[in-house]
């Protein structure tokens, strides 16, 4: 790294056992060419191959330990600058709708706010509004983009950021 010009070791955590004791070895060895690193803390492929459930708060919990314990044991690497989370959390998640009616009741207390915004009529309780619904509401408009669809990706950005908050506070709290 430092033949190439580099000052700083990027690591990745949550592969496995013998990776991230692997990672430790590499981060020692950047300490002793007083190389700074970076931390990659993969909560989500700490817990295996399947994707987080978004609802499932024992699941989330295994996530919040994992984090905790991680950056305790950690904690006294002298070089470590930074800590990171896990960039492709959208892709390992998976999506609870059952938080999506109300995250749109929040945004549109009315359900003709709705209709209206979405150009469609509304009935009943948002509860039956699913992506393949919001898929088809905004179907017929160029680029197949409309509010509905905005909103579906406004409402998956907030369950990212909450979940990451979450991520962000156990690091902060070890």
């Amino acid at each position: 790294y430092q033949a190439g010009g580099f000052n700083t070791v990027y690591v990745d955590l949550g592969r496995g056992a013998q990776a991230d004791n692997a990672a430790l070895e590499l981060a020692r060895a950047a300490a002793h060419r007083e190389m700074w690193v970076i931390v990659g803390l993969n909560a989500i492929d700490a817990l295996g191959p399947n994707r987080l459930p978004l609802d499932a708060a024992d699941a989330r919990g295994v996530a919040l330990d994992w984090l905790s314990h991680t950056v305790q044991a950690w904690r006294d690497v002298p070089n470590v600058i930074a800590w990171a989370l896990q960039n492709d959390t959208e892709e390992r998640i998976q999506w609870s709708w059952s938080s999506f009616a109300p995250w749109l009741a929040h945004v549109y207390p009315k359900a003709a706010d709705l209709a209206k915004a979405w150009g469609v009529p509304v009935v009943g309780d948002y509860g039956a509004l699913t992506p393949e619904i919001v898929a088809g509401v905004d179907a017929r408009r160029p680029g197949m983009m409309g509010t509905a669809s905005l909103d579906l990706g406004q409402w998956q950005r907030d369950c990212v950021l909450d979940l990451q908050d979450s991520w962000i506070n156990a690091i902060h709290s070890t």
